[in-house]
């Protein structure tokens, strides 16, 4: 995904299922009063629900005044088929007025912080 502009969404981009040899990459863009920005997440709530394991890759996105969150990676515990997520934050990604940057939701989503300036929040139900 290349220089979206996207605005006013309740899930502006929803990665899910994307079981692919590579890694989904989004590049550029603006993502603007959406309640979350980007999501990735390994169970959808529709049949078939359960996801395959998906990474994805954020990379000089701008993500801007989300009331949830501006990057979501949740690792649904309704999910039965063992699928990860993860995602990859970097170089250029700029987060600004979210309520929280990043939430990682979820026990299997993998935890680690590079840049201590943002601000990360963990719901209870995932420590």
């Amino acid at each position: 995904m290349l220089n979206n502009t996207i605005t006013g969404l309740g899930i502006g981009i929803n990665l899910w299922n994307d079981a692919t040899t590579s890694t989904v990459t989004i590049t550029g863009g603006t993502i603007n009063a959406c309640g979350i920005g980007i999501r990735i997440d390994n169970y959808d709530g529709y049949g078939p629900s359960n996801g395959e394991s998906t990474t994805g890759n954020i990379s000089g996105v701008t993500i801007s005044n989300c009331t949830i969150a501006g990057i979501q990676i949740k690792d649904n515990k309704l999910n039965t088929n063992n699928a990860t997520v993860s995602g990859n934050i970097l170089a250029g990604t700029v987060f600004t007025g979210n309520a929280v940057d990043v939430m990682l939701d979820g026990l299997g989503v993998p935890y680690r912080r590079r840049s201590p300036a943002l601000p990360w929040a963990m719901p209870a139900s995932s420590r």
